[in-house]
């Protein structure tokens, strides 16, 4: 069956906002996800996980991914770009407002991991995979794509469009697929 899959999410509420059938939803971190049996994935797709991982977590992820992947098959992960100037501005920004404001926001979560693209690629290379394509995605500042959300978008398009050495600090957000090397 090509459209089998298996979802995991470590809030049960985003799964059950999805319409991802219930017998293929998987609630837990990842150890629940290396516990269960099931191997050979053609595509695995980890996106906006690795900004919540532990340090322990982030070291086993491409392992874990190594293990679940069929022979030709790739994996799709999502980074935090450390790099970037949202995530300065993020670090900056949350630091001169008082906590009691941060409350059930984003920018009070627990602090957001975040890797340089080359520390990114690394640690995938490290675990045995080569890369098959890096991208530079979401080319928004925070706070200003808050302020001014169509602005921002128009800001983020023309840098998109505008391919420079420069694309990577603009980009919030490093995709990277990798396949088994």
């Amino acid at each position: 069956d090509t459209s089998s899959y298996l979802a995991l999410d470590l809030s049960s509420k985003m799964l059950e906002q999805s319409s991802i059938p219930i017998n293929q939803r998987l609630v837990g971190s990842l150890a629940a996800l290396q516990e269960n049996e099931i191997q050979g994935f053609d595509f695995i797709f980890c996106l906006g996980l690795t900004t919540y991982l532990s340090d322990a977590e982030m070291d086993m992820l491409p392992k874990l991914c190594m293990s679940k992947l069929k022979g030709e098959g790739q994996v799709i992960i999502s980074f935090t770009n450390r790099s970037s100037l949202n995530h300065y501005s993020r670090t900056i920004i949350k630091k001169l407002i008082p906590k009691r404001f941060l409350k059930n926001k984003v920018l009070g979560l627990k602090p957001q991991r975040a890797e340089r693209p080359s520390d990114a690629c690394g640690l995938m290379i490290d675990s045995g995979f080569k890369i098959d394509a890096l991208y530079y995605l979401n080319q928004t500042i925070f706070p200003f794509n808050w302020l001014f959300p169509r602005l921002s978008v128009r800001i983020a398009n023309w840098v998109k469009n505008h391919k420079s050495a420069r694309l990577k600090w603009w980009s919030s957000d490093v995709l990277i697929i990798a396949s088994r090397a």
